[in-house]
C-alpha cells in the first residue's frame, strides 16, 4: 500500500504531497575489515591482500581450511583411497605373478 506524507514548501509557503517508500530497505554495503600480513607457508612470499592470498592458494594447488571437506566427506575419502590402494597392490601382486609365471 502507498502512503503519502504532506511536506511544507517553505519558498511558495504551501503544502504538498510526497509518496513514501513502503517496500523493502535497501542492502546495507558489507565491508570487510582489512587483513593482516603473513607469510605464505606454502611459497613463502608475504601476503598483504586477499586477492593476494587466493592467487597464492591457486597457483600452488592449496584450498582454503575454511572451503575443505567436513568429517564425514574426510572419511569417504580415506576409504576412496584405501580402496584404490588396495585395487593397486592387487594389480602390482598380479603382475609380479605373472612375470614369475614367465621367467
Amino acid at each position: 500500500m502507498t502512503r503519502f506524507r504532506m511536506r511544507w514548501d517553505h519558498r511558495t509557503g504551501e503544502s504538498y504531497e510526497v509518496k513514501e517508500r513502503t517496500g523493502p530497505t535497501p542492502k546495507r554495503i558489507q565491508i570487510m575489515r582489512p587483513m593482516e600480513a603473513y607469510v605464505s607457508p606454502a611459497s613463502g612470499r608475504a601476503i598483504y591482500s586477499r586477492s593476494d592470498r587466493n592467487a597464492d592458494l591457486r597457483e600452488h594447488g592449496c584450498i582454503d581450511a575454511r572451503d575443505g571437506p567436513n568429517a564425514e566427506q574426510c572419511a569417504q575419502i580415506r576409504e576412496r583411497r584405501f580402496e584404490e590402494s588396495l585395487t593397486e597392490q592387487s594389480i602390482a601382486d598380479v603382475i609380479k605373478q605373472e612375470k614369475l609365471e614367465i621367467y
